[in-house]
């Protein structure tokens, strides 16, 4: 089990950034860009028909990245404006996981769990360095010995989301900013250097919140 600390955004724009814009943009406020690819992800979340789970405040995924297979378990936690931070457990796995299976509410069963949402995420990813040669006098000045360690890992997401067996979907554009060494005043300035230059809104919801909010004018 793990502490995920991450901030979330809506990103209001019809397509993605140009990378090469954003590592410029972004190696003038003393961070490096480093792409990491892009990838596909398929997301289905569980509950029990009455929703046990989400009662309990807990929410479990099953993701799918070509042949891999991610079962994870994770826990309410905290919001503080768009930063996100909660126990999750994740394993990679063919079967489901008895450390998953043992962290459900009293009395429900894996058997007992059936589709609730299915999301289908476009993911490109970057990892974020403090600048190797930052601006004298700029604030990527400090923390010498922090370069080269990957602070966090940024995350654009262009997402399909559709409750089983309905035809209506819904789709948005996503940015996660999620903490790996990096300390809370780290993460904060690179958020901000983050919505200095692109067309963000904070979030303080999931995907899972904002894909059922979104989904039930059109499937009830």
């Amino acid at each position: 089990m793990k502490l995920e600390r991450e901030v979330k955004f809506s990103l209001d724009a019809s397509q993605l950034p140009d990378p090469w814009v954003l590592k410029h943009d972004l190696a003038l406020a003393g961070f490096e860009l480093l792409p990491e690819g892009k990838h596909q992800q398929r997301d289905r979340y569980l509950d029990t028909p009455d929703r046990r789970l989400k009662q309990a405040g807990l929410a479990m995924r099953e993701r799918r990245i070509g042949q891999r297979r991610l079962v994870t378990l994770k826990w309410a936690g905290s919001v503080t404006g768009a930063l996100h931070q909660r126990q999750e457990l994740e394993l990679e796995t063919s079967d489901w996981p008895p450390e998953v299976l043992a962290a459900l509410p009293e009395g429900v069963a894996v058997s007992d769990l059936v589709p609730q949402l299915e999301l289908i995420t476009q993911r490109t990813r970057f990892l974020v360095r403090q600048r190797a040669c930052p601006e004298p006098g700029s604030e990527g000045s400090q923390g010498a010995g922090r370069r080269g360690v990957a602070l966090a890992e940024l995350a654009f997401d262009e997402v399909s989301a559709q409750r089983p067996g309905h035809d209506a979907s819904v789709h948005f554009l996503e940015v996660e900013l999620e903490a790996l060494s990096a300390g809370a005043d780290e993460l904060a300035r690179l958020a901000a250097a983050l919505q200095e230059l692109l067309p963000l809104a904070e979030s303080s919801v999931s995907k899972l919140e904002r894909a059922t909010a979104l989904l039930e004018p059109l499937v009830g």
